[in-house]
């Protein structure tokens, strides 16, 4: 069955398909499907072209605007922020199809190579992924911190709470920190000045760390009476690793999510940072056994 770019016409379709998805990977919200489908790659699997209410499967991938901290040999990013599929479609072959049609539209219209990346559970997507040129790079693995004792930390920098004039900094900061896959740019990290409080760790008179906690109970736990945090960011320069800086901002965001009645607190990590695995677990954070895997792959411009 055809496989053809999703319009404005799918939309009554697709958010049928949505809600009622065999198999299924959301990372959208409703209200953001139309602009979804305007600005990003989007794909479907129809019955019929001429019909756009018979739907059997989409796929979305949404393009980044490029940061303009992210280092010049980087490609461009995009995510993966949908797989949907029909009742009796195989996510082996379906989703394949469906993937390795996106990623063809995102190839012939961009002017850049481009990492395509997925972070996600779900046994049935290694199939899809590895058959449409995926590769599994690495995990991120959730910890949890309950205990009522805040850990003890030297007060290696100076803390200060960020505002909007930080932002470009930290985003610099956060450039030379990261590898580009996990880079957060000045947008994003305005958005969780917006939600966090974001504190900065500054040693000699120059940033060299910072840490984000948001109070907003996502991860609230119905067994839990007292409502949650999340440790959003953790970052500190290599510069400057090794000192107590992620030591003091890490000790620094229990106590206040404590103090502010919030617990449990949680965060997460790549599996393959060993170093922020001993910090975490060295000041009372417990591994809860769940891992998202990523996925990148990428393309060249044609």
């Amino acid at each position: 069955m055809p496989i053809i770019p999703a319009a404005h016409r799918h939309l009554p379709a697709i958010h049928r398909l949505t809600d009622n998805a065999y198999t299924r990977l959301v990372q959208f919200g409703p209200e953001d499907l139309p602009d979804l489908i305007e600005h990003s790659v989007c794909v479907v699997g129809v019955k019929a072209k001429d019909d756009p209410t018979q739907i059997w499967g989409f796929v979305a991938i949404q393009l980044e605007p490029r940061p303009e901290t992210l280092p010049a040999h980087a490609p461009d990013r995009a995510y993966v922020r949908a797989i949907l599929l029909g009742k009796r479609r195989s996510p082996s072959a379906d989703a394949a199809a469906l993937l390795s049609a996106g990623l063809d539209h995102l190839r012939s219209r961009e002017a850049a190579s481009t990492q395509v990346i997925l972070q996600a559970q779900g046994h049935w997507l290694q199939a899809p992924l590895t058959r449409s040129g995926f590769n599994l790079i690495d995990g991120v693995r959730y910890y949890k911190f309950t205990q009522s004792v805040v850990p003890e930390a030297p007060s290696a920098a100076r803390l200060a709470l960020a505002g909007p004039a930080e932002l470009s900094i930290l985003a610099q900061l956060d450039a030379e920190t990261f590898p580009p896959i996990w880079h957060m740019d000045e947008g994003a990290l305005a958005g969780l000045l917006f939600n966090s409080r974001m504190q900065v760790a500054y040693l000699d008179g120059g940033a060299v760390g910072y840490a984000a906690l948001t109070l907003n109970g996502a991860f609230d736990d119905p067994d839990t009476a007292s409502p949650s945090a999340f440790l959003a960011r953790l970052a500190v320069h290599p510069r400057a690793q090794g000192q107590g800086v992620g030591r003091q901002l890490l000790a620094d965001s229990v106590a206040y999510a404590v103090g502010q009645g919030h617990s449990p607190i949680y965060l997460n990590t790549q599996v393959s940072n060993e170093q922020s695995q001993r910090l975490y677990e060295g000041m009372g954070f417990r591994s809860m056994n769940q891992v998202f895997q990523v996925y990148v792959t990428e393309i060249e411009a044609t």
